[in-house]
């Protein structure tokens, strides 16, 4: 004879529910604390692309965000500044002089 196995309810699932955190309660999204190590200068919205691709430009850590688009032609979606090369005063974001 053949064991039967325990078959939850809807009730012990309903409970279980109600005893784990709801989705993205205690997650931030990312970019949205501002503890990175970049600054992100968007200057197309994500939506026109479907793929991302990112270039290292020059030696200080520049970074581009590359997209392409549904015909295949790439262009820039955002540059990423690193923190130690730029401030923000005033809601302006500001180079730092090279040293």
């Amino acid at each position: 004879m053949a064991k039967r196995r325990k078959v939850k309810t809807g009730r012990a699932r309903a409970k279980r529910r109600r005893k784990s955190p709801k989705r993205g309660r205690f997650r931030a999204k990312p970019g949205t604390r501002g503890k990175g190590e970049y600054y992100r200068i968007v200057v197309r919205p994500k939506s026109e692309f479907k793929t991302f691709r990112i270039q290292v430009v020059g030696t200080e850590r520049t970074e581009r965000l590359a997209g392409r688009r549904k015909n295949g032609t790439w262009d820039t979606q955002a540059w990423l500044i690193p923190k130690s090369h730029a401030h923000v005063s005033g809601g302006t974001l500001i180079g730092e002089p090279r040293k």
